[in-house]
């Protein structure tokens, strides 16, 4: 349901506004219909969708990170994504070495972690998971630290 263009309205103050109304009526997957329909009265109706989604992706992310509250997510890469306190453990372990590298990064779970310690290269060939990556890195104050880069990892475009 997410897309570049529902997220960059997603990121905006009227995204945000709508976020936090879906986020207050603490829909699940069963009252998801209700809730859009109930914000579809205030915002547009695709808009309503994608706020109401991420409410209750960023409830069901809370068992995987600490703050998903202040996070973006797909859902299938937020089920394949690595957890807060693994990635944590991964970042630890490489906390010497700078930069550090992401490869095939999704929505960043280990990305977010390396970032959090120091200068981090995440690479991923889907435009959207970066795009999310992205606002994620903002939204937690950690996009200093990282560079998202769209690339495909069996095409790399590299030379030595």
């Amino acid at each position: 349901m997410l897309s570049l263009e529902s997220l960059s309205w997603l990121v905006s103050g009227p995204g945000q506004e709508a976020l936090a109304l879906a986020e207050s009526l603490e829909p699940g997957e069963e009252t998801f219909l209700a809730v859009a329909q109930r914000l579809g009265r205030r915002f547009p109706d695709v808009l309503a969708r994608v706020a109401v989604e991420q409410a209750v992706l960023r409830r069901r992310a809370l068992s995987k990170f600490p703050r998903a509250s202040e996070m973006y997510f797909l859902r299938e890469a937020l089920e394949q994504s690595t957890g807060y306190r693994v990635a944590a453990y991964h970042a630890d372990r490489l906390s010497e070495h700078a930069p550090r590298f992401d490869l095939g990064c999704g929505i960043g779970g280990d990305a977010l972690a390396l970032a959090a310690q120091g200068p981090t290269i995440a690479i991923d060939h889907d435009a959207l998971r970066a795009h999310v990556l992205q606002a994620n890195a903002r939204s937690l104050g950690l996009d200093a630290n990282l560079q998202v880069v769209r690339g495909d990892l069996l095409r790399p475009a590299w030379h030595l």
